[in-house]
């Protein structure tokens, strides 16, 4: 079966069990990748925690466009941190909110 022509049609219990298999190491990236789109908030935060905690190898790029604000910013300040060395610092900055961004300027400029 090809998960490409069944995953739009899922109902969220099948998304759920899925999204299991994920974390079990059990999806490739390809299909985990064509599958973001369908999945919830809920869905993402859990890969994106997998990911963080290095559970599963996945690229943590791909989920970038899926995930929240609180997401993107919770990843960015383990990037600054040094919690974290799966990402560079730049890949995520065009996901931040513009006032963060103004934010950190504004830092960087009362510093100077």
């Amino acid at each position: 079966m090809d998960i490409k022509k069944i995953i739009p049609f899922l109902d969220n219990e099948s998304l759920d069990l899925f999204v299991e298999k994920i974390l079990e190491g059990k999806i490739n990236e390809k299909d985990l990748t064509f599958s973001l789109p369908f999945l919830t908030q809920d869905h993402i935060t859990k890969i994106y925690q997998a990911i963080i905690e290095k559970r599963i190898t996945f690229k943590i790029e791909i989920l970038l466009p899926f995930m929240s604000e609180e997401l993107i910013e919770d990843l960015y300040n383990k990037v600054i941190n040094n919690e974290t060395d799966i990402i560079d610092e730049a890949v995520v900055l065009p996901f931040l909110k513009p006032d963060k961004i103004k934010s950190m300027f504004m830092n960087y400029i009362n510093k100077l």
